[in-house]
């Protein structure tokens, strides 16, 4: 047998005495010169508290039994009992006892009602949150729980008591399996349930999600991105966890885990080239649902897989690590695009197999796709919609299905190694009730005459969709929650805030929008029924279904996220089919970074002529991007749907470079439209709505109404009844006016700050002028508002007045259209939700 070595072991100085030598083989290793750290560790050790209850249960968990038993303990005083007699009578199997604990779960299952809005002149309704006999035997789990803790431990380690007699045991996962006084109670839950009217089977059909529901999973996701609205990294975060959870049906939070330090990319030399280097992952995945303190005994907690390249870029999950790690800068190599990684055109030396690439140290711990289940949750159901799916799909679908895909093609061992469950789990917990076999040709072989393929296409969970049906409701029915007597007396309350940021008012608005949300979606169910069942009928009597089909509206409310799902729109044939080109993973670089899609022109002023696009001077171009279009509208259509992003920094305008020379354009669309209309000229330069800027509360309105704000929020509130200094004016470290009534305050704003055609604002995106000072034989701000005044008599009689250049210059000047009445000509002044910017009318 051959002889072990000892290591020596490296101690600190502060533990291990000069004069102490090294210990020999078989010596004890608390000896006598270990006094001083045996009272150390001890003291230490014994002045720590007792560990709280729960601390290793999940949150959830502990939030259920909190809540348990403070209703059992509402439950007690209501009924004047006493809640350790009647436990201590349990423990002795009380009949008495567990007639209590039945009343107990009656109760809590009837009252376990909320009120929720609906459709309908009631508004609410009452919706039973309890609807399962498996929720009432959580409720007494983890009842069982916090008696055995806080109640029976009293009595459990007293003098001369049996502890075991103390004890109650109940599980969920025995069920009525379980033994003792605890079942006693738990054999009236079925009887409870009934009595109740609740279900004892589970709420949902097991299903599967099979390759090609997900393919088109994927497919909808990027090519009817307008109507999934999210983030870019969230739309990518998404598509790379569907890839990933049809490879081994991964629970999500394992998912979620997958950090960069569980990930290693790198160039691996090609078998069958030798010349050649592919780009490969390896992959780390760690099961969930393991205790926090289990030490591992073995690596079943664990696996890892490779991956490389693949054809069909929908489900390349290389191309998606590689293009959030270049979004990331996450690779200590600076790699400028995906090509560098994924087509790699250096050579090796003859013996060098792998070259790894290696991340940055301070993303090691970071997560790869960053996605919340929450979101994930929303993403999925919403695409779910989208598709046309009749009935709820859960994402334990793509777990069951990749569970069902593994049990064909590997032996259960390694499956369950895989999925990290048992075989008995497999088999209780992971076989669809719809059966993907085709059960007649097994049991009437070559008779069936191959009907394998028809029965295979009937299990898929999307065989039924119909994506005709509706997935919005119209602006008019949104707009049509605002008559709700709720609603009505929430935007009452609102008004009466003088700011409408603060804490109460957003929680006001908060709750407008959770109602017309949940009545948004209520609706949209409804009407997907009724579609449904009036299709199928129309169908089966070999009827055209053409009448029930509505074109794609929009979503009503709020725009979000518009320029990035129109990018991922354009990002969906690469995902259809197999991409003969190297530019996929970067394309999801450039949609990360919602940058436009344009090469960088030339800095040489004599490469212009040679690089400029060309374009029809007929034809409104946008200057941007070179594409033209016939109408102004058009072109304003584009700039603010596909570039709207580009204006949040300044940027030097291609066409001036085109020109030679070099011009800065401020940020903001305006700045922007400006600059070309002066430039370039007013064909090519977006119609923009007037933007506009209040001096005196310094906010931001469209031009239609900002006669209204001016009204309401200023004149009918007595700003004008007093003297006041002009705010713009201050600001400026100018000399401003003293402002004593309306006409003279939207006099001072057109003369002394330029307001243009818009009276008391000024338009955003023009230059921020110095206040102009007044001539010597100019009037004065007195003077020139009794000569507007006069001039305005004066146009009726078709006389001049003093200082005016007479009725017919006034009139056809469109900076002198100015609404002296404030809303008298506006024929938008009475309606609710005209004027943008107000917090209410959103």
């Amino acid at each position: 047998m051959p002889m072990r070595v000892s290591q020596p072991q490296v101690e600190t100085p502060a533990m291990v005495p000069s004069s102490q030598k090294a210990r020999k083989r078989g010596d004890p290793r608390i000896q006598s010169d270990s006094s001083e750290l045996v009272r150390a560790i001890l003291a230490k050790n014994c002045s720590q508290p007792a560990p709280a209850k729960g601390v290793r249960r999940h949150k959830k968990t502990l939030a259920l039994e909190k809540r348990v038993w403070t209703d059992w303990t509402n439950f007690v005083e209501l009924g004047n009992l006493n809640s350790d007699e009647i436990w201590l009578k349990l423990c002795a199997g009380s009949h008495e006892a567990v007639q209590k604990f039945q009343s107990f779960l009656e109760v809590y299952a009837t009252k376990s009602t909320t009120r929720v809005p609906c459709l309908g002149p009631d508004e609410y309704k009452t919706k039973r949150v309890v609807n399962s006999a498996a929720t009432l035997q959580d409720v007494w789990c983890a009842l069982i729980r916090v008696a055995n803790e806080d109640v029976l431990e009293r009595f459990r380690y007293q003098p001369h008591s049996n502890p075991h007699y103390y004890t109650l045991r109940y599980s969920t996962r025995r069920g009525q399996a379980e033994q003792g006084p605890a079942s006693l109670v738990a054999n009236l839950i079925p009887e409870i349930a009934d009595n109740l009217g609740l279900t004892r089977q589970q709420q949902f059909e097991k299903k599967e999600t099979t390759v090609t529901d997900l393919l088109l999973i994927l497919r909808t996701t990027w090519e009817r991105a307008s109507d999934i609205p999210c983030k870019p990294f969230q739309r990518v975060s998404f598509s790379a966890n569907i890839i990933l959870g049809g490879i081994g049906g991964w629970r999500y939070q394992s998912l979620m885990n997958v950090k960069y330090k569980d990930v290693e990319v790198a160039w691996l030399r090609d078998p069958a080239d030798p010349k050649t280097l592919l780009p490969v992952a390896n992959i780390r995945i760690r099961h969930v649902k393991k205790s926090k303190n289990e030490i591992a005994r073995d690596q079943a907690g664990r696996l890892s897989f490779g991956i490389t390249q693949v054809p069909v870029k929908s489900i390349c999950l290389l191309s998606h690590i590689v293009a959030m790690a270049i979004y990331n800068n996450a690779f200590v190599t600076e790699f400028k695009s995906c090509e560098e990684v994924l087509y790699p055109k250096i050579s090796l030396e003859d013996d060098v197999e792998l070259v790894p690439l290696k991340w940055k140290k301070e993303v090691l711990d970071q997560p790869l796709f960053t996605l919340d289940y929450h979101n994930y949750w929303k993403i999925w159901h919403r695409v779910l919609e989208v598709v046309g799916l009749r009935e709820e799909l859960r994402p334990y679908s793509i777990r069951v299905g990749a569970g069902s895909r593994l049990n064909g093609a590997l032996e259960p061992a390694l499956r369950g190694y895989i999925m990290g469950n048992t075989d008995a789990v497999f088999k209780k917990s992971y076989n669809p009730v719809n059966q993907r076999h085709s059960l007649m040709t097994v049991a009437y072989k070559e008779l069936t005459g191959g009907c394998d393929e028809i029965i295979t296409k009937l299990h898929e969970s999307f065989t039924r969709r119909d994506c005709h049906a509706p997935i919005y409701i119209s602006e008019e029915d949104w707009k049509g929650f605002d008559s709700r007597k709720d609603i009505t007396q929430w935007r009452k309350e609102l008004s009466a805030f003088s700011d409408r940021s603060c804490k109460e008012a957003e929680k006001i608005k908060s709750k407008i929008q959770t109602v017309k949300k949940t009545l948004e979606k209520e609706l949209i169910k409804q009407r997907r029924e009724e579609y449904f069942e009036a299709a199928d009928l129309l169908r089966s009597e070999g009827q055209s279904t053409s009448r029930l089909h509505q074109p794609r509206p929009r979503r009503p409310g709020p725009r979000q996220s518009e320029l990035s799902s129109r990018m991922a729109e354009d990002l969906s044939p690469l995902f259809l089919a197999k991409d003969p080109t190297k530019s996929f993973a970067d394309e999801l670089v450039r949609y990360l970074r919602l940058a436009p899609h344009q090469e960088e022109p030339s800095k040489d002023p004599s490469d212009a002529e040679e690089t400029k696009p060309e374009v029809d001077p007929a034809r409104s171009v946008c200057f941007i991007c070179y594409k033209d279009f016939s109408r102004r509208e058009g072109l304003t259509r584009h700039v603010k749907s596909q570039h709207s992003e580009d204006f949040e920094k300044p940027f030097s305008c291609r066409e001036c470079k085109f020109s030679g020379t070099e011009r800065l354009v401020p940020a903001g669309l305006s700045a922007w439209s400006s600059h070309v209309e002066q430039c370039h000229g007013k064909l090519h330069a977006p119609n923009l709505a007037k933007q506009v800027r209040c001096l005196l509360c310094d906010k931001t309105f469209s031009a239609v109404g900002f006669s209204l704000h001016l009204n309401r929020a200023h004149f009918q509130l007595g700003h004008f009844e007093t003297s006041f200094p002009c705010p713009e004016c201050r600001r400026l470290d100018a000399q401003g006016l003293l402002v004593e009534d309306l006409n003279q305050w939207i006099s001072h704003v057109k003369d002394i700050h330029e307001s243009g055609a818009v009276p008391g604002a000024v338009v955003i995106g023009m230059p921020d002028p110095e206040p102009r000072k007044r001539k010597a034989e100019e009037p004065n701000q007195d003077q020139q508002t009794r000569a507007k005044k006069l001039s305005v008599e004066a146009a009726v009689k078709n006389e001049p007045g003093k200082w005016s250049c007479g009725s017919e210059d006034i009139w056809k000047t469109d900076e002198a259209t100015w609404d002296w009445g404030i809303t008298g000509n506006d024929c938008h002044a009475d309606t609710e939700f005209w004027v943008t910017g107000r917090d209410e009318d959103y």
